[in-house]
């Protein structure tokens, strides 16, 4: 289970289980070591994906169907 969920204007919470969160640490690390810039789509079932549950875990929250994580090249400081 892993969801993204708002929990107010100014809060994402992010809810899951063991298995959703090291799926979740695998897709990131994936990213991270992929050519600069790249980007992966979390989806639900009804959007077509299989990376976020379609249930949300707060209460009063919205759920996120579609989260699109992207990584740019570091710029130089």
């Amino acid at each position: 289970m892993l969801t993204f969920e708002l929990n107010d204007p100014e809060t994402l919470d992010v809810h899951g289980d063991r298995e959703g969160l090291l799926r979740l640490a695998s897709i990131l690390t994936q990213l991270a070591e992929s050519k600069e810039p790249d980007h992966v789509h979390l989806m639900t079932p009804d959007w077509g994906g299989t990376t976020l549950s379609a249930a949300p875990q707060g209460f009063d929250s919205t759920l996120f169907k579609h989260v699109k994580v992207c990584i740019w090249p570091a710029k130089d400081k």
